[in-house]
């Protein structure tokens, strides 16, 4: 069976954080990071013309976008007003998107801060989704696919049997999630960075697998599906450009000149 042909509907995550201006974006001119320049063009632009290369896309949502903010995409995107929070925000453009006419069976989310993202990485992560199914697939990248293109990024890395693996920042959803689920879902949001604090909030059982390193990917799954209710996935990618956002000034000038040079 092939999924070549499945488009699915997606969402680009753009707000801005509640509270106080990112430290990161002091003295940029900008108080969103989907703003933040890269080679004249901000990050979240470069995300919205892989998820357009694809072409497994067919509607974007960018959640947290307002009208003002100068942004080109290279087609249309319909903008929502943030809603305070990630797990609200998706929760809002999924709500969005189904009012509105949606039939895709899963949306497709993506950060605004992976500008390194490209159609190709874009339709293999789909393609792979589509073959696990389930109602939740998460990305995650082994340490030394991302460590060989940028070494010293500075990533998280949780320790499992498997090896050592950085969260992604793309996820299929199963459009008919139930919004009972969104409590642990901004909990889990809330400490995405780091594996322990995440286990924490999953229960005892999974932070003491993780801590003691006898947890495997396919472990994970199987705890986490359980602990949530729904059939969650992972999906381990060779593409190191889905886990490499930027987060530090660091990650930018890293990922700055590494655009340079592919643009050589």
């Amino acid at each position: 069976m092939t999924h070549d042909s499945e488009r699915l509907d997606a969402m680009i995550l753009a707000g801005a954080a509640q509270g106080a201006l990112d430290p990161f974006l002091e003295g940029t001119g900008v108080d969103k990071k989907a703003l933040l320049p890269i080679l004249g063009r901000p990050m979240v632009a470069y995300v919205e013309e892989a998820l357009r290369a694809s072409g497994r896309v067919n509607r974007i949502v960018a959640i947290g976008l307002d009208p003002e903010d100068a942004v080109t995409f290279s087609g249309p995107v319909e903008r929502i007003p943030s809603q305070g929070g990630i797990i609200k925000n998706i929760l809002s453009a999924m709500a969005y998107l189904r009012d509105t006419g949606s039939v895709s069976p899963y949306f497709l989310e993506a950060s605004s801060d992976i500008p390194l993202l490209t159609g190709d990485v874009v339709s293999r992560f789909v393609d792979a989704c589509l073959a696990k199914g389930g109602d939740l697939i998460y990305s995650v990248v082994e340490k030394q696919q991302i460590e060989r293109l940028f070494p010293g990024s500075g990533r998280s890395y949780a320790h499992l049997r498997d090896g050592y693996f950085a969260g992604g920042d793309m996820f299929m959803v199963r459009r008919d999630i139930p919004a009972s689920k969104g409590k642990i879902f901004e909990e889990l949001a809330a400490e995405r960075k780091n594996a322990i604090k995440m286990a924490r909030v999953l229960g005892p059982g999974l932070l003491i697998a993780v801590a003691f390193r006898r947890l495997t990917l396919a472990g994970m799954e199987r705890r986490v599906s359980k602990i949530l209710g729904l059939e969650g996935r992972v999906v381990n990618s060779p593409d190191p450009e889905l886990a490499m956002d930027v987060d530090k000034p660091h990650q930018l000038e890293m990922v700055t000149r590494y655009m340079e040079r592919m643009q050589q």
